[in-house]
């Protein structure tokens, strides 16, 4: 056990060695045990119980596995549990050790209740196992090395809060008004200068909405005063 280890040592072999010294042996000796990876029949394992199965293993747990065939004349393996089965996902990977292919590694996932229908897991098996041309390979039953685990769920980042809108600050001068006023393209009366001053001088009990009603018709003035200039052919009426 793990327990018996020095402290901040743990068992986390690498691909080519889980092949090229555990399952070489294991396959080329039946009765090879090692302490770190024991011998158990993952058809009628769930992926839940195996931690406890397990020699060693904190987050992840090795097994050895006699593959077992779907149906005696054919190569298909039989990956179903009681509550469910490991489905294959992805491509297989081939294993090297000094440019040397020494086995392939496949990936599946556990799925609960039966095929097509499966609700998916976060149990997850690494399965390795010699090439098929390695010399120790037996002709009927294949020994595989697996590992076990279960994949953390991502964590969703919380939906970021929508941006805050900005106060209306109320002025003593509405900069909209001005902005409107500093567009219109004719000559400024002393009338409606004065009437502007007064516009933008803080009342009581004024706020921005009647700020802009007051601008409006300030505005509507100021036109109509230099429609009825232009009219009288450039006299302007007394003040």
């Amino acid at each position: 056990m793990e327990e018996n280890l020095p402290p901040g040592f743990r068992f986390h072999p690498t691909d080519e060695e889980l092949i090229t010294y555990y399952l070489t042996r294991k396959v080329s000796d039946f009765n090879f045990v090692t302490r770190a990876i024991t011998d158990v029949d993952l058809n009628k394992c769930e992926p839940w119980d195996l931690p406890g199965k397990a020699s060693m293993g904190e987050k992840e747990w090795y097994f050895f596995n006699l593959r077992d065939r779907k149906y005696p004349t054919g190569l298909r393996t039989n990956r179903a549990t009681e509550a469910g089965y490991w489905k294959t996902t992805g491509k297989d990977k081939e294993i090297f050790q000094s440019g040397v292919m020494v086995g392939m590694k496949k990936t599946l996932v556990f799925y609960k209740g039966r095929a097509p229908r499966g609700e998916k897991s976060n149990w997850v098996m690494h399965e390795y196992r010699l090439q098929s041309k390695y010399a120790y390979r037996p002709a009927k039953e294949e020994w595989v090395v697996c590992r076990v685990f279960q994949k953390s769920s991502s964590a969703k980042k919380p939906p970021s809060s929508p941006a805050s809108l900005p106060h209306l600050v109320e002025s003593s001068c509405d900069t909209t008004l001005m902005n409107e006023i500093e567009e219109i393209d004719m000559p400024m009366p002393n009338l409606n200068s004065l009437a502007l001053q007064f516009a933008c001088q803080p009342q009581e009990g004024s706020n921005l909405s009647s700020l802009i009603a007051q601008g409006e018709c300030l505005q509507t003035n100021m036109n109509s005063n230099f429609a009825s200039s232009s009219s009288s052919k450039g006299k302007l009426n007394p003040w």
